[in-house]
């Protein structure tokens, strides 16, 4: 914040020295006058030329009549993970600037958070994970100490490939890339035992009229000989469910075993300097899928009876939350009940932001101006008219 001047004031403390200096002229008394005194009027002369380089700006009639209509500051939780540091520094913003409420954030650990909440410590929560929520937290929505306001975010965990792989397996006909349609598991499956196969001459005539792959050999890695699969971090509960996954659509390829996250952001960063394609595990919303360009493969939609079997299927999705307590949504006037019911992020926007965030440059409230100005039709269908124009007047008056 830039500590600005006003002029009226600069004017009184002038006033004030001109009439010290005129008494010590009239008493002829200039031993008054000491070096101290020289070094006040010239911090004075100083303190001028900083008032009128920076002017202060009058208040908009809106800006200056902006009342919160909540008596307090909202109380808001912030998970450690960037995707809620990104979301509640979004949610923050459009509070603050165009509705005039004061929002405190506290960072803390998921089940601390959670606990808060229900105590009515904190008033809101944004981004709770419906398969991973606490034992308070799902009691207090059971009960109603708690209230669920919308669903923020939807993140899919899957299979995906990166999308040179996937132009390898549908060439762009004529040099013009077709329309993306999914691939599915069992597609690729197909495509990926014709790899591994003995190769065949190029003119032969196998029937493939029932084929919906072509017949594409592609350069694989040579430290592999074949494509192998990526898997996630082997401390993690995912890594022998897709082992079990490989088997069932079955997959025969190598796999290879990351000892952490950084090891798989290794692999992508490998192939994409090396031209070699990438298969392996991933999730949406992420920075990895946005900036390393990856493509999620089709499988068959979720069911309790495939998960307890052979796991042929979908992750189950994780819908995040945007969770209050009961007391909080009962004093929320109409128009932020609706803000917080409709803020929902598409899972390829967040990918974007956190792409937008990763590598520690950006921080996060720069990233959240980088949402508000590249996507305005997404944000302003949340907000009032009247609160979407204060956002926008609020931005532009801090564009670089």
């Amino acid at each position: 914040m830039h500590h600005q001047f006003r002029h009226h004031q600069f004017q009184q403390w002038l006033a004030s020295f001109k009439r010290y200096l005129s008494k010590c002229y009239l008493q002829r008394r200039w031993s008054y006058v000491r070096w101290s005194h020289i070094g006040q009027l010239a911090m004075l002369l100083v303190i001028a030329q900083f008032a009128w380089a920076q002017p202060v700006e009058p208040e908009t009639p809106a800006q200056a009549n902006l009342t919160c209509p909540l008596t307090a500051p909202v109380q808001l939780g912030a998970y450690a993970w960037q995707t809620s540091q990104l979301v509640n520094a979004i949610v923050s913003y459009l509070l603050s600037e165009g509705y005039g409420c004061n929002v405190e954030q506290h960072n803390g650990l998921p089940e601390a958070l959670e606990l808060a909440l229900v105590r009515g410590e904190l008033d809101l929560l944004l981004g709770v994970s419906s398969q991973q929520a606490s034992a308070a937290l799902t009691t207090g929505l059971t009960d109603g100490t708690l209230t669920q306001l919308a669903s923020l975010y939807q993140r899919q965990d899957g299979f995906y490939i990166s999308r040179d792989l996937l132009l390898a397996i549908r060439p762009p006909q004529d040099g013009i890339a077709s329309p993306e349609e999914p691939l599915s598991i069992a597609d690729f499956a197909t495509w990926l035992s014709q790899q591994t196969s003995p190769a065949t001459d190029a003119t032969n005539t196998t029937d493939t009229a029932n084929s919906t792959t072509p017949d594409v050999t592609l350069e694989l890695p040579a430290a592999f000989q074949q494509l192998a699969f990526v898997n996630c971090s082997t401390s993690w509960s995912c890594y022998d469910t897709n082992l079990a996954k490989l088997a069932a659509y079955d997959l025969s390829t190598a796999v290879l075993a990351p000892a952490s996250a950084g090891e798989v952001v290794s692999s992508l960063q490998t192939a994409q300097e090396g031209g070699t394609p990438w298969f392996g595990f991933a999730w949406s919303p992420s920075w990895l899928v946005h900036t390393y360009d990856l493509v999620r493969l089709e499988e068959p939609p979720f069911s309790e009876d495939c998960w307890q079997s052979d796991q042929a299927c979908n992750y189950p999705a994780d819908v995040n939350l945007t969770v209050t307590t009961a007391r909080f949504a009962e004093q929320l006037p109409e128009e932020l009940t609706t803000l917080l019911s409709n803020i929902q992020f598409e899972a390829g926007i967040l990918s974007d932001l956190l792409s937008h965030n990763q590598g520690g440059g950006v921080s996060a409230d720069e990233t959240r101006d980088y949402f508000l100005r590249t996507y305005p039709e997404v944000w302003q269908a949340w907000l009032t008219v009247d609160a979407a124009a204060r956002v926008q007047t609020s931005l532009e008056a801090t564009s670089p």
